[in-house]
């Protein structure tokens, strides 16, 4: 697997491992009194700092999340274990994730370029800012942008975004960036909302061209835009929303993934995973123009939510 892929892949694992075992203990009382106000004066800033053509925005808030026993636990067995990258990133960059990783924010096009441009946005305390660069060039190649700002923030940038994103050394935000386009702001302040883990995306009308000359995805072409997020208080919800360019392809589309749902909870594979279960608790509903999918689990079924993830996020090291 290329560098720069592999990179992402185990990224994405870190992510994930990390966002389930912290927030899995956190109170609701602890989020009461957190509010869109706050997370917008801490997150969508940063679509500042990312190219115009963004269109896809991911953002996991470590601060939230902090704290936790189990997700200390969790995050120091895989930053012990040589083999693991997250293990080598400690190691070679002096940093502590548990305690310094804020924020981080991927940004990506809406649809794969030939560059396979991409940004990384990740909001750190007290990096060393030698060690940090050095590692982070020798793991991504000359090729990508990779530098740090402010003694708090490390910026990865690949393709075109690279040369867009260089000047950000010496300014606070680049000259015309995604926060200038309003639809993609304003889809990232409703899926932030005060929410540890999100994402929104704005679906580009050639995405959709194309999906429209597939007579297997009709209906998907009317997706104009998809949001989603997913907090784990006193148990987990998620929710995922496409929004529709018409009523009728979202009825369509909700009865086509009910099909799916249902063929994928008898999937052998989901049955040797031990995913089935979770797979009944999702909810599908078609509401005007727009496909609501959500999931719901108490607190009793998070751990082993966690477990799995820690079995499936093993798994993927040795990939």
């Amino acid at each position: 697997m290329p560098i720069r892929s592999r990179f992402l892949t185990r990224a994405a694992v870190v992510a994930t491992t990390l966002t389930l075992p912290w927030a899995c203990r956190r109170s609701p009382g602890e989020l009461a009194g957190e509010t869109k106000t706050a997370e917008s004066d801490t997150t969508l800033p940063v679509l500042a700092l990312v190219p115009p053509d963004t269109r896809i925005v991911l953002s996991l808030d470590l601060e939230r999340l902090r704290g936790q026993p189990n997700g200390t636990t969790l995050l120091s067995a895989l930053a012990n274990d040589p083999r693991h990258w997250l293990g080598g990133l400690m190691a070679r960059t002096g940093l502590d994730l548990p305690q310094q990783l804020r924020r981080v924010l991927v940004a990506l096009p809406g649809e794969r370029q030939s560059d396979s441009r991409f940004a990384v946005i990740a909001d750190i305390d007290r990096l060393d800012e030698s060690r940090v660069t050095t590692w982070l060039r020798k793991q991504m190649g000359q090729a990508t942008a990779t530098f740090v700002r402010d003694r708090r923030q490390i910026v990865v940038a690949n393709g075109a975004w690279s040369q867009a994103m260089a000047g950000l050394t010496t300014t606070t935000k680049l000259p015309q960036s995604a926060a200038d386009n309003p639809e993609l702001r304003r889809l990232c302040e409703r899926a932030a909302d005060g929410h540890a883990f999100w994402f929104a995306a704005v679906v580009p009308a050639s995405v959709r061209h194309d999906l429209v000359q597939q007579d297997r995805f009709p209906d998907a072409a009317a997706i104009t835009r998809m949001f989603g997020f997913a907090d784990l208080d006193a148990g987990v919800h998620a929710e995922i929303v496409a929004e529709l360019s018409n009523t009728q392809d979202a009825v369509h589309l909700a009865r086509r993934l009910t099909v799916f749902l249902n063929q994928a909870k008898r999937n052998p594979h989901m049955l040797v995973l031990g995913l089935a279960p979770y797979l009944e608790a999702v909810r599908l509903e078609a509401r005007d123009a727009r496909v609501r999918a959500s999931l719901e689990l108490p607190a009793a079924q998070v751990g082993e939510v966690i477990e799995r993830i820690e079995a499936l996020a093993r798994g993927a090291w040795t990939k």
